[in-house]
């Protein structure tokens, strides 16, 4: 079976899907308006991912969705709790040094959370996202 099959089958019946962003990402940037007698040159670099956000339909409408942010020694816990929804969220994995985005359908789960773990080097971030069955 796919991965993706396995993911619209999780999808489809009740329960927690846990979803992985892309570790890194390789990005070329632009500049714009460059300063007279300079000259913009562009590197590509690769960079990690560093957190999640949520959008309320497509990312392109910037409707992003606040969520509910719990810190301890050990770990800090953002969730997102959603009421039934008319239209699909969509998780973006953001990464350090870029406004660059990857963005991903999620469908429309119940709610969805993202720790990061301060107290050990593996599995150091998760996101989660848990689902009603009502797809």
């Amino acid at each position: 079976m796919t991965p993706i099959i396995a993911v619209l089958i999780a999808l489809a019946q009740t329960g927690s899907v846990r979803i992985v962003c892309p570790p890194e990402v390789f990005v070329r940037q632009d500049a714009f308006n460059v300063t007279e007698g300079w000259v913009a040159h562009n590197v590509g670099r690769r960079t990690r991912w560093s957190s999640v956000s949520i959008y309320y339909g497509i990312p392109a409408d910037n409707a992003l969705q606040a969520p509910e942010v719990e810190r301890t020694s050990t770990y800090d816990e953002v969730t997102w709790r959603f009421a039934q929804s008319e239209a699909d969220l969509w998780m973006a994995c953001t990464y350090f040094g870029t406004s660059v985005e990857l963005t991903k359908n999620i469908g429309r789960p119940t709610s969805c959370t993202f720790r990061l773990r301060r107290d050990t080097l593996k599995d150091r971030q998760t996101f989660e996202c848990e689902y009603d069955g009502k797809r």
